[in-house]
């Protein structure tokens, strides 16, 4: 049986519910990361990007496409830019970790963020990712200055 009682946290819930799908809203804004190699000279290199991204406080939700036409001089792991500075953990890596995928080998893709502004990618197995014609998308979650 229903009372009064839970029907009115029931009309709370879906009040609360309305104000957080106001605040946290379904808009992303796009950014365009910054991309190079962790090594080397751009030389020839030449690379697609694209982002969005949101922010729900200091919590910054994130998606990157990165598409290296030709990776020129560069080597080591692609690096990227984050669209917010990332809040310091205390530690010589802030510790964010992303996740992603190479699209032309189905890699699964791990991010992290080696300073406040850039991250980094590897392959689960932490082998550097940077080739040309490859697709990466990277997803994540972070907490911002």
């Amino acid at each position: 049986m229903v009372d009064s009682a839970t029907i009115s946290t029931s009309k709370d819930i879906k009040r609360n519910l309305m104000l957080a799908g106001q605040i946290i809203g379904d808009v992303y804004s796009a950014y365009t990361p910054l991309v190079a190699g962790s090594g080397g000279t751009a030389g020839t290199a030449n690379v697609t990007a694209s982002g969005r991204f949101r922010t729900l406080g200091k919590l910054v939700f994130f998606q990157v496409d990165i598409l290296w036409n030709n990776i020129g001089s560069y080597t080591g792991s692609t690096a990227f830019t984050l669209p917010v500075v990332a809040q310091a953990n205390g530690t010589t890596q802030l510790g964010e970790i992303f996740a992603g995928r190479n699209t032309i080998t189905g890699d699964m893709l791990q991010a992290f963020c080696i300073n406040g502004t850039t991250a980094q990618l590897f392959t689960y197995n932490n082998i550097p990712q940077l080739a040309a014609t490859h697709r990466y998308i990277i997803n994540g979650t972070y907490e911002s200055l």
